[in-house]
This record gives structure tokens, sequence and C-alpha cells, in this order.
């Protein structure tokens, strides 16, 4: 099934399309880009930004705006989790997520449902992470948010693929780079297609995992997305002993 959609997108003359050496998930709900920051300006930064969340979170609380209140405790579950304060951070997920739950806002939960699946995935915790992520899917698929489901199915697939299950992962990662080709979301689509020849390498297939990870390359070179252009550049170093480097 996945070399099928592959061939296909080759012969309608699409370049085709992430580190998995790590368990940090690289998706539009758990990170913001703070990669090319330094460590303390990041800090800084990190420290800055959940303060004037919490004030956000007090302001709402005092005018009884029940949505800015969800909106904050979920940003700063995030601000945490960047600082590193993980249990802390699952706490206001956990309080955000039942608060959309109380309004009724679907978005809302599925979105903090996938935050919280994917911290759950990054604490070393397999079946719960699953579960929370099905659920955000299902949500996604029931207000027909197509980036959602996208950025869902891509944390489903590497959840897949940390438990062994290539199959299924293969095939999550490949409908989640489906809808971002559909969405003319290039860089995305790069991204999973990265996961992809990753897969495929650890398969056995390296040749043909290299081809996938060398078109990923190229697609997030012309978007200029440098940093995942450099981090997959950095799989095929490692993967050929750095003898293959595209320019």
């Amino acid at each position: 099934m996945i070399w099928f959609i592959l061939s296909f997108g080759a012969q309608r003359g699409e370049r085709m399309l992430c580190s998995f050496g790590s368990r940090q998930m690289v998706d539009n709900h758990a990170t913001n880009a703070t990669h090319e920051r330094s460590e303390s300006e990041g800090q800084e930064e990190l420290i800055s930004s959940l303060q004037k969340l919490r004030e956000r979170l007090s302001e709402a609380r005092a005018s009884g705006d029940g949505l800015g209140e969800a909106h904050a405790l979920g940003e700063i579950g995030m601000c945490l989790w960047e600082s590193g304060q993980h249990a802390r951070a699952i706490v206001e997920t956990r309080s955000s997520l039942r608060k959309f739950e109380v309004l009724s806002d679907l978005k809302g939960r599925a979105k903090q449902l996938c935050r919280l699946g994917v911290m759950l995935y990054e604490r070393g915790q397999i079946g719960d992470p699953l579960t929370l992520l099905n659920s955000s899917l299902s949500l996604y698929e029931m207000i027909g948010d197509r980036t959602g489901q996208a950025d869902v199915m891509r944390n489903i697939g590497r959840v897949y693929e940390a438990q062994g299950d290539w199959s299924h992962a293969l095939y999550m990662l490949a409908k989640a780079m489906l809808i971002h080709r559909e969405l003319g979301a290039r860089r995305q689509e790069a991204i999973d297609m990265r996961y992809i020849g990753v897969i495929i390498c650890q398969q056995g297939s390296q040749q043909e995992g290299l081809s996938i990870l060398f078109n990923a390359a190229e697609m997030l070179k012309s978007a200029r997305a440098d940093g995942e252009f450099a981090r997959t550049q950095r799989l095929i170093d490692e993967m050929t002993g750095g003898g293959e480097t595209m320019h």
C-alpha cells in the first residue's frame, strides 16, 4: 500500500517526499521553532512568555472568559513543556482539555488531546498516547480540519513506529503525507516523507529509504526550511557515513 502511494505521486511528476533517532516529536502541536536560539535566550523568552500567559489566565478568570482560560492553560502547558517542566506541563494541559470539554469546543479538545498524547509519548507511555491521539483524530475528522488530521496521523505513525508496528506506521504517515500534499504544505509533506524514508531504511531497504530521504531533503531545501533540511542531511550522513551530501 505504501509503495503504491509513493510511486503514484512520482508518476504524476511530483517530487516526493524526522529524525527518529530521538523520541522528540516534531509537529505543529508539540513544538515551537526554538532550535536556532541559544539555550539561555530560549529560556529567558520562555520565562517571559510564561509570565504573560499567567497574567492572561488571571484576566480570563476574572472576567469569566472560559474560552480564554482554556487557551491560556494550554499555552502555559506548552511553555512548561519546552522549559523542561514536563510533569507540570501535563497537569496544565489536562486542565485545558477539561475546560474545552466543558465548553464543548471540539477543536480545542482535539488540539489538547493531541498535545497530551505527544507529551505522554515523550514520557515513555505508549498505550495512553494512542488512545488520546485517536480521539483527537476523530474530532478533527468530525469538524473537517484537514491540517489537524494530518498532524495527528503523523504522530500516530510515530507511536506505531516506536512499537515496531512498521506497516501501520507507514500507512498513517502516507495518509498524512497525502493530506499535506493536497493542502500544498510542502514542508510538512517533506517531513512526513522523511519519517517514511527512515522507517524503510530500518526495514533493511536502505537504497529505497535513502532515495526518499534525498527527495525530502530536496523539497525542504526548495522550501527554504533550513533547519529541517539540515536535520535531514544529518540523517543521510549518518546512514551513508557522510559520503552522500546534497548541495
